[in-house]
């Protein structure tokens, strides 16, 4: 591909930021000795060069996708290719399983008709025998090389003492070599350093960041699976995305997709841009400090009514967590005997949140009532600014939900805590039991036999009782409670509004597990079970019980309504919900039942159950 045609090939695209550098030298030999796949021999370029860098090809590898990258970056036509690091599907069993990771991979980059750079990542090395293969067949873990009046560094994030313990920072002899380096080469036009995991965000790059302090560095890794951009003390601190490995592609906007680096120098300037298909994407497109906001995006709207309501009452509920304005829009889209056709259900003009704000708004019980065999889906549409002002849209699907309702009646006596439910027996229970709640492994959940559940609630004036009987086939003991056996309890009281988002002070999750942290399977017939508490505020104050019985166990609680925020006056809703976990023969829970909500109930209470308090 010529000059012109590459030109025109990448105006096709959206623009790329371009990031300034001084002049870079063409006296510079064209060699390549830094690169252990140098590729065909090419004439060299006279007054620009290029290269690119990729993300992670392992961690729950896609196959295909990395050679479909290089297959594009031939394209492209770039001098070299760097990575950084995750090439291979470590960790191997033996060495000869090693060596035959590193073929098949070699045979990937052997698509490439550019020189190609290797960085180690936590796949590639994890002990001493896969770091003497990697060292055997490139060189070197960290290192350095030149070229055109760039000075690059490669350091290796994947270091281990002699217990095998990895350190996570750049420190002792690697420290020491990167001084040396940096003394050498404190002149370069530009200093690109890449390494695997982005240990800056846990502090494993302060000593190596004074090292470098007040010198043009650009800083690049990969290792989490999406993309970052972040500026700390005037240094852009670059996350690259995963090429093939395994990732959620949830959009843009959270830096879950998939992409690669384009660097053009050209007339003395550094241009970067991000290259999709379809598109170049700039460097700051998705900024560190808009990544809370966005992720709770997803948990922070509901079409609800509840049990009670008119069916026909439909309402929106809305809360924006993120720091800017954002306009929300639902659009359904029905599927019949004809073709699909959109509507949207908020009237126009679209409601526009401001920071922090509620919004409750009914809707056309009409427009959310679907008549089988017709079948329709529902997405909320939001529209912001991120933190640089670029407009940026995603989309979630929004289920409509019918809230379950519980009353919760005032005792004359407490229960006793002891895991024997004989002083409930006139308590009215709810049940987890049916297909329609399974939130977890809706494949594996079998009948009520295989896992179900009943739960009852009260309150006198200090605390909340919950009663829970499990009903299941297999229990089964875990060292880490939520991946065995054992219920999850979740509460809320939204101050304004319906939802809750899990850094809240309100809010609050319960993961109980029937065993002592002692316990073995099958565990003991009765005891205190291990309680987790999760929130901005913990609960400290919880009593629990369980005994377990033969085809499953029961738990008693006593909350404190202190602590729980549920001080209102009879009456008033509450918001809660129970999930019971089943592990059987595998390692981790498989499937899971809940009584209202759904399997994002960790995030917010949009889906919540309510309780009412009634005397």
């Amino acid at each position: 591909m010529n000059r012109r045609r590459l030109q025109l090939a990448l105006a096709g695209v959206s623009v790329a930021l371009v990031l300034s550098a001084a002049a870079v030298s063409k006296n510079d030999r064209w060699n390549f000795g830094f690169a252990q796949y140098k590729g065909p021999e090419r004439p060299e370029p006279r007054d620009e060069f290029r290269f690119v860098m990729v993300g992670d090809r392992t961690g729950g590898r896609v196959p295909g996708l990395m050679p479909q990258a290089f297959r594009e970056i031939n394209y492209l036509y770039p001098e070299f290719v760097i990575s950084v690091g995750d090439l291979i599907d470590g960790p191997g069993p033996t060495p000869e399983r090693i060596n035959q990771f590193w073929k098949e991979f070699d045979d990937e980059v052997a698509l490439l008709k550019s020189p190609f750079v290797y960085v180690p990542g936590n796949h590639d090395v994890w002990n001493t025998t896969s770091k003497d293969i990697y060292e055997q067949k490139y060189g070197p873990t960290y290192r350095s090389f030149d070229y055109r009046g760039l000075h690059f560094i490669t350091l290796d994030t994947e270091e281990f003492d002699e217990t095998g313990k990895k350190f996570d920072r750049i420190d002792g002899k690697q420290l020491e070599w990167l001084k040396e380096d940096i003394a050498r080469n404190r002149d370069a036009k530009a200093i690109l350093v890449l390494m695997h995991k982005p240990i800056w965000l846990s502090g494993g790059l302060a000593k190596a960041e004074e090292v470098w302090k007040g010198l043009p560095v650009y800083v690049f890794a990969g290792h989490v699976h999406r993309y970052s951009y972040q500026v700390i003390d005037g240094i852009p601190h670059i996350i690259l995305g995963a090429v093939a490995g395994g990732m959620a592609e949830q959009g843009e906007p959270l830096g879950r997709f998939r992409h690669y680096m384009l660097v053009t120098v050209r007339d003395g300037k550094l241009n970067f841009g991000l290259v999709r298909l379809g598109g170049v994407l700039p460097p700051d497109y998705v900024l560190e400090d808009d990544r809370p906001g966005v992720l709770q995006l997803a948990d922070s709207f509901a079409v609800v009514s509840d049990e009670g309501d008119n069916a026909g009452s439909p309402r929106f509920v809305a809360r924006n967590p993120l720091n800017t304005d954002v306009k929300v829009q639902i659009h359904k889209t029905s599927y019949g005997s004809g073709k699909p056709a959109s509507q949207m259900l908020l009237r126009s003009p679209e409601p526009t949140l401001a920071v922090g704000e509620i919004l409750e708004r009914a809707l056309d019980g009409s427009a959310i009532v679907v008549a089988p065999p017709a079948t329709a889906e529902f997405k909320a549409v939001v529209d912001f600014n991120n933190a640089q002002g670029q407009p940026q849209k995603i989309d979630f699907p929004i289920e409509p939900r019918r809230r379950r309702v519980a009353q919760i009646k005032l005792r004359a006596s407490a229960p006793t805590i002891d895991g024997d439910l004989a002083d409930w027996i006139d308590a009215d229970w709810l049940s987890l039991a049916d297909s329609n709640q399974v939130t977890l492994g809706g494949g594996i959940w079998m009948n009520a036999e295989d896992l179900s559940a009943k739960f009852a609630i009260a309150q006198d004036e200090q605390n909340v009782y919950v009663a829970v009987r499990v009903n299941d086939d297999v229990v089964a003991y875990s060292a880490t409670a939520i991946e065995g056996d054992g219920i999850e309890l979740f509460t809320a009281s939204p101050a304004k509004g319906e939802i809750s988002f899990n850094r809240d002070s309100d809010w609050h999750r319960l993961v109980i597990s029937p065993f002592d942290a002692a316990g073995l399977a099958p565990g003991d017939p009765a005891g205190k079970p291990r309680v987790a508490s999760y929130g901005a505020n913990k609960l400290n104050s919880v009593q629990a019980a369980y005994v377990r019985e033969a085809k499953g166990y029961t738990v008693e609680l006593a909350l404190s309504r202190r602590e729980l925020g549920w001080s209102g006056s009879n009456g008033s809703k509450l918001q809660l919900d129970l999930a019971v976990n089943d592990r059987d023969l595998g390692t981790r829970r498989e499937s899971q039942l809940t009584w209202c909500g759904t399997d994002r109930n960790q995030n917010s209470s949009r889906h919540y159950g309510v309780v009412k308090l009634t005397p």
